[in-house]
């Protein structure tokens, strides 16, 4: 059973918390959104320790009591299999336990806005190190410290971890040396409207990635855009799913081409561009020729006139689905194609908002 909670002003008809986990003990699944921190009698843990079946837990809060009961906190931790505290903003500072603990945690989604939170950070993921597979870390450390803070003790080291997702402002700093050889699928978001000095040096440590299935770049203005052909010239053997979103889209399709890139294994590219044209269209089409879900989207400005042909769409002979809400889905002519339409929603392991 999934319990989803939203603690307001305007849901104050809601029971107690600890009455609510009561009235339901099979619950396995828990997400509670405190916009205006209402649960505050208790920690979240001394709530959640009263569904003994709970394996996931997501808590939305900028200011939880997260631990007035240690022995709740490390019954529940022990438990879980999936944590999301990524809008828990307090929570990381309060982990640092006297003596290592074990935990099966497989997910982890996690924010750290200062050092006392980072080294927090460390504590558990150390205590999953074995079982962690996904890992999500919006970093806010905005402060400079000496030596760096470095994103290389939380997510090197780390045996199954296969897929990461990070997210940066505009003024965050830390270090990376690499995103380790084992990830499978990578998604990095970022809000900045020019290349700096950070994005050179995940730019440089993305060319190191050989392995990646699936790439995310969740971003408006990529400040990656010179990086991405030889990022997936690198994980060209492996690369299936390609995720762009970018206002600097033909110059990162004239850079595909000038480098010769190829492949045939891609099979999903999602691509949001404003300034889309059919060229760069057909010009996909000998890039990734065996595309099979294919999402190009052109935003507002796909409404003021048609931007590809059924010329183009034909170029694309392996399609099986194309997303049903972007604008050239209505060119299709069910008599001459056999595939459907999709909604080919963004892959995204960075969380929304709950509810």
């Amino acid at each position: 059973m999934d319990l989803r909670i939203r603690y307001s002003s305007y849901y104050c008809y809601l029971p107690p918390l600890s009455k609510l986990a009561s009235m339901t003990p099979n619950v396995h699944t828990v997400y509670v959104r405190d916009s205006r921190a209402l649960v505050t009698a208790l920690s979240a843990f001394d709530y959640a320790s009263k569904w003994p079946k709970l394996k996931t837990l997501g808590l939305s809060s900028p200011a939880y009591h997260l631990s007035s009961n240690t022995i709740n906190f490390i019954s529940v931790l022990s438990r879980l299999q999936h944590l999301d505290i990524v809008y828990a903003y307090s929570f990381p500072e309060y982990i640092l336990p006297l003596s290592p603990i074990k935990l099966k945690l497989q997910s982890l989604k996690i924010s750290i806005f200062n050092q006392l939170q980072y080294e927090g950070a460390k504590v558990m993921i150390e205590c999953c190190r074995d079982t962690l597979n996904t890992l999500v870390i919006s970093w806010e450390v905005t402060a400079s410290s000496h030596p760096p803070l470095t994103l290389d003790n939380l997510i090197l080291g780390l045996p199954n971890l296969k897929i990461l997702g990070l997210t940066y402002s505009f003024h965050s700093k830390f270090t990376i040396s690499s995103f380790g050889n084992q990830l499978e699928e990578l998604e990095i978001h970022v809000n900045k409207a020019r290349r700096e000095q950070l994005e050179v040096l995940i730019g440089d440590v993305l060319k190191k990635t050989s392995n990646l299935k699936t790439l995310s770049f969740g971003t408006k203005v990529s400040p990656f855009v010179e990086d991405i052909p030889m990022v997936i010239q690198s994980n060209i053997a492996t690369l299936q799913n390609l995720y762009l979103s970018c206002n600097s889209g033909n110059d990162l399709v004239t850079s595909l081409i000038a480098m010769g890139i190829r492949t045939d294994n891609l099979s999903t590219l999602s691509f949001e561009c404003m300034n889309f044209n059919d060229y760069m269209v057909r010009s996909l089409a000998s890039i990734f020729p065996k595309l099979e879900y294919m999402d190009l989207t052109r935003g507002r400005l796909s409404l003021d006139q048609p931007w590809i042909t059924n010329d183009s769409i034909s170029l694309f002979r392996y399609l099986k689905g194309i997303n049903a809400k972007t604008m050239f889905s209505q060119l299709v002519d069910p008599s001459r194609y056999n595939f459907a339409k999709y909604d080919i929603e963004r892959l995204s392991i960075i969380p929304a908002t709950y509810i």
